[in-house]
């Protein structure tokens, strides 16, 4: 009679396998609304985290099992006005809420706030092994699926000790092997940091040299062999994998300029596991995005809470994987999807 009671008090949904909510880019600060580095689009700051709590009490209510954050969670604005930890703390707080791991990628925002190392201790990085310094992991969350959060700014150029570039770090060896190559790629960089916040980053530059600018950032060599490694391991175990990462690396599913800067490499790893790899999800683009590679995967970009306006809809989604599909129940300016599992 007690097991009776269980079952029809507190049922059961074997309907999915997992269900976990996601968002990308909150980009939160305790400021006026304002616009981009080019004026060109309005970002509402304050606004940004009333659809986070929104999306937090959806993720309760349907019991989500984690949830993904991928990426850019506060603004940089924070740390111009020395209010970064008090922002930082409001959004993780309110995800946490949910009182279910969160898995969080790294964003160009969060390195204009922090160091590595303090994001670390912030809960970026791998959840239980506190001695990995990396800030991309692997989990497991149900038998047959593995995630993957990368780490798409292994080498960049930002800075979050001045936003105002000046000249680059003697000491930093990420930091010069990503100048190098965005001096090398974009000429408008060539002369170097001074220039930097004068000079038009685009001018020139063929579409498809246009990810090769100072925001974006790249998943260096070493990462690209651990995932590699990681897409063997669950191809021999018949495992399914999703990729998620803030900076999207298919140019399908973005423009050109919000794709990490050694897209091409990874994408060529990712393309020998058509069977394996499921799902890509990332954010950086705000508009959002989606795209089916050459090898039949879907790599789906998420809008930016930041751009919609306080008044409209949300701007989250929770994922559910099922035996044969996986669906994206969309809110607001996220579209909803459905994905068969081949």
């Amino acid at each position: 009679l007690q097991f009776l009671y269980f079952i029809v008090l507190h049922p059961i949904n074997m309907s999915h396998l997992l269900k976990f909510g996601v968002i990308a880019d909150i980009q939160y600060a305790d400021i006026p609304d304002g616009s981009n580095f080019d004026k060109s689009r309005f970002r509402y700051y304050r606004g940004a985290v009333d659809k986070l709590n929104r999306a937090v009490s959806w993720w309760k209510d349907e019991q989500a099992e984690f949830v993904l954050n991928l990426g850019d969670t506060i603004d940089g604005h924070n740390k111009k006005h020395g209010i970064h930890d008090s922002s930082m703390t409001r959004i993780m707080e309110a995800m946490k809420s949910c009182k279910v791991p969160v898995h969080s990628c790294i964003g160009n925002h969060e390195l204009l706030n922090y160091s590595r190392d303090t994001l670390r201790s912030l809960g970026w990085g791998h959840p239980t092994n506190l001695s990995d310094k990396n800030l991309h992991y692997a989990f497991t969350p149900c038998e047959g699926w593995k995630f993957l959060i990368l780490d798409s700014y292994v080498h960049h150029v930002i800075l979050h000790d001045d936003h105002d570039y000046t000249s680059p770090p003697t000491d930093d060896s990420s930091y010069s092997h990503c100048r190098k190559i965005l001096c090398e790629k974009n000429p408008n960089l060539k002369d170097g940091e001074q220039t930097w916040g004068k000079t038009n980053w685009y001018s020139s530059l063929p579409e498809e040299d246009k990810r090769f600018l100072p925001y974006n950032g790249m998943f260096g060599t070493e990462q690209m062999k651990w995932a590699a490694a990681e897409l063997e391991g669950s191809k021999a175990k018949g495992e399914r994998v999703i990729l998620c990462t803030h900076s999207p690396f298919y140019h399908g599913a973005s423009n050109h300029s919000d794709i990490a800067i050694d897209s091409p490499e990874l994408m060529a790893i990712i393309q020998q596991f058509p069977d394996t790899v499921a799902l890509v999800l990332a954010g950086h683009n705000h508009d959002g995005g989606f795209g089916i590679d050459d090898s039949k995967i879907p790599h789906v970009t998420f809008p930016s809470p930041l751009e919609t306006h306080p008044s409209e809809a949300d701007c989250s989604a929770i994922i559910e994987i099922h035996q044969n599909e996986i669906k994206i129940i969309g809110r607001g300016a996220v579209e909803t999807r459905t994905f068969d599992l081949k």
